[in-house]
Order: structure tokens, then C-alpha cells, then sequence
């Protein structure tokens, strides 16, 4: 191989690397979007202190006759079927 064809091998294979970075970025970034609104989409539970309900993101209210959340192991929304995330405490 001659200098000149090095030289030329070396600027594609550059270029193929710098490809490959950005295509690596953009599969962890759209990776991210995929896993928290594909994958697995929640339902914001919300309670305001002093309160026994909660109040659902998907529109509707859940009340539990003792505990909350994680002590009655609620995981699933039951009404939209979604991941329940509790944002009282944010």
C-alpha cells in the first residue's frame, strides 16, 4: 500500500468511527426516551398531606383503607395499567 492510499484508508476509517460515535450517542439518547416512555410509562400518584386518596395522572382517584403505596404494593396503575410513580414527596 502506497503512502497516499494509507493516508486515504485512514481518512475513511476516521470517518466511519466518528459515524459510529454519533450513531452510539443518538441509540443511548433515543434508548433513554424508549425505556421511560415505551418501555415503561408511568401514572404520577399524588397525595397532599393529611389526605387519604390519591390522585392518578390518568384522571381518576385510588384510596387505600390502610397503608400507601409501597406498603400495599401497588406497582400497576388499575385504571390506565401503567407504572405507578408517587410524586407526593417531590
Amino acid at each position: 500500500m502506497k503512502d497516499h492510499e494509507i493516508a486515504k484508508f485512514v481518512n475513511e476509517l476516521t470517518k466511519q468511527a466518528n459515524a459510529f460515535q454519533g450513531y452510539q450517542s443518538m441509540r443511548v439518547a433515543l434508548s433513554s426516551v424508549v425505556h421511560k416512555h415505551v418501555v415503561f410509562p408511568e401514572c404520577k400518584w399524588i397525595t397532599e398531606e393529611g389526605e387519604d386518596y390519591y390522585d392518578t395522572e390518568c384522571g381518576n382517584a385510588w384510596m387505600f383503607s390502610a397503608g400507601d403505596i409501597v406498603n400495599n404494593s401497588v406497582v400497576y396503575c388499575p385504571y390506565c395499567g401503567k407504572r405507578v410513580k408517587d410524586k407526593s414527596d417531590e
